[in-house]
C-alpha cells in the first residue's frame, strides 16, 4: 500500500510543470479587422492625427472617415486643387478621394508613406455658428519607393464641420504651393498621379 502511494505521488509530480520555470510566450492577439477610430475626430486637431495615422497604417477607411460624406453630415466634400493641377483634377469627388488613396497605399512599389503636418494655424470660425471652422497648415508627404523617394510639399486650408454626433469632418479642402516662386509637387499632384 505504501509503495502504491509513493508511485502515485511520483506519477503526479512528474506530470506537473515546474512552477519556477519560464513558459513560452504567447503570440499577441492581432485584430486584423479595420475598426473605426472616430475618437480621433472628436476635436478639430484630431483630424490631423487621424490623417497621419491613415497614411502610416495605409488605411483607406481611416482616411475617408475624415471627409464629409452626405450620408453622415448632409454636406458634399469639395477639393479645390492647387492651380497648376486643376486641369488634371476636374470634377473631383469623394469617390475620387477614395480611389486615389486606395491606389496610393496599395501600390506595391511604395514601401512606406509619411505625412508631416506643421505650421498649423489656430482654428477660426467660418460663420456665426461654432459648428464650422477652418485652419491653414503646411505639409510634406514622403513616398518611400523601392528605388527612390518622392516628396510632395505645400499648404492647405481645411474647412471642417461638426456633425450631430459631435465628430468633425473636412468639407472643403483647398491646396496651394508653398510660395509662387517654388514649383513643388503638391498634394494635388499626388492625387492627380494616383487618380
Amino acid at each position: 500500500m505504501h509503495k502504491k502511494f509513493i508511485l502515485i505521488v511520483v506519477f503526479f509530480l512528474s506530470a506537473c510543470t515546474n512552477p519556477f520555470s519560464t513558459r513560452t510566450p504567447e503570440e499577441p492577439a492581432i485584430n486584423t479587422k479595420p475598426h473605426s477610430i472616430n475618437s480621433l475626430q472628436n476635436h478639430p486637431d484630431s483630424l490631423f492625427s487621424k490623417l497621419k495615422y491613415a497614411f502610416k497604417e495605409k488605411n483607406v477607411n481611416y482616411y475617408i472617415e475624415c471627409l464629409a460624406d452626405p450620408a453622415r453630415v448632409k454636406t458634399v466634400f469639395t477639393f479645390m486643387p492647387q492651380q497648376n493641377e486643376a486641369y488634371r483634377l476636374t470634377d473631383w469627388t469623394l469617390q475620387d478621394e477614395f480611389n486615389y488613396f486606395s491606389r496610393l497605399v496599395n501600390n506595391k512599389d511604395i514601401q512606406k508613406v509619411n505625412l508631416q503636418i506643421y505650421n498649423v494655424e489656430d482654428w477660426t470660425f467660418v460663420s456665426n455658428t461654432q459648428d464650422t471652422m477652418q485652419s491653414r497648415f503646411s505639409y510634406e508627404i514622403t513616398l518611400y519607393l523601392k528605388t527612390k523617394k518622392e516628396y510632395y510639399r505645400g499648404q492647405s486650408i481645411f474647412k471642417i464641420l461638426r456633425s450631430f454626433q459631435s465628430l468633425w469632418y473636412i468639407y472643403l479642402w483647398e491646396d496651394f504651393q508653398l510660395n509662387s516662386k517654388q514649383v513643388d509637387s503638391t498634394w494635388s499632384t499626388l492625387k492627380a498621379n494616383y487618380r
